[in-house]
């Protein structure tokens, strides 16, 4: 499943991050698991994928993309990849 992060700020542990952990706003990342702890679901995201360094995100900063988004996602890309060599 792809996502989009709508939120990056107030991280639960923040001591614990290091820079490559975090996420921005804006951004798609690619859900590899899924992990319920007593406070909610937590993804883990195939971009921050760092073995056993790896952190775990709370859904709740994320909405999911469906086919067809992501689909218009990419046709735009194109078109600016395409414009751009004109």
């Amino acid at each position: 499943m792809r996502v989009i992060c709508i939120d990056n700020k107030n991280p639960m542990v923040p001591a614990m991050l290091e820079s490559y952990h975090m996420i921005f706003e804006g951004e798609i990342y690619t859900v590899t698991g899924e992990r319920w702890f007593s406070n909610g679901l937590f993804y883990y995201l195939s971009e921050r994928n760092f073995g056993k360094d790896s952190a775990v995100y709370h859904s709740k900063r994320f909405i999911p993309l469906s086919e067809m988004e992501e689909f218009a996602g990419l046709a735009e890309e194109a078109l600016m990849v395409s414009s751009k060599g004109n």
